[in-house]
């Protein structure tokens, strides 16, 4: 008698040449290690600028629910740059309500302001620089 096979309690085998998808795949998948540092450091950032604050929802309101978003950073080759990999918790803002508004900031720049910039950049022959942010977070008062 031949044994069929369960897929479901076949061992699930990972990409790890692609970042994870979502938060389960990155907590199942052998680097999980990596991912749980990478989002600690996030978390350790967004505390550090004080961006969340405890609060108790009124009644009848719900949360906005947040998302974690991965991606590994990739040399010129595209090969990937070890220890470099990034985690990012974003809101989905979508699911805000009108009445949920109060007080909401983003760091957004729009096209317009960096084609100025370069035109500025250009006429008066400066030099831009680049620099790689890890968290562009306003400032805690």
């Amino acid at each position: 008698m031949h044994a069929h096979l369960n897929p479901l309690r076949l061992p699930k085998v990972f990409n790890l040449s692609k970042a994870p998808l979502n938060y389960c795949e990155a907590k199942a998948r052998p680097d999980t290690n990596i991912w749980r540092t990478v989002m600690q450091r996030e978390l350790d950032t967004l505390c550090d600028q004080e961006v969340f604050q405890p609060t108790t929802l009124p009644y009848n309101c719900k949360a906005i629910s947040t998302r974690w978003v991965y991606t590994y950073k990739l040399h010129p080759d595209g090969s990937i740059i070890h220890s470099k990999e990034k985690a990012r918790l974003v809101v989905q803002g979508f699911s805000q309500q009108p009445e949920g508004f109060g007080e909401t900031y983003t760091l957004v720049t729009k096209m317009t302001s960096i084609r100025i910039v370069l035109t500025f950049t250009a006429a008066e022959d400066y030099e831009v620089l680049c620099y790689n942010v890890k968290s562009a977070l306003p400032q805690a008062n």
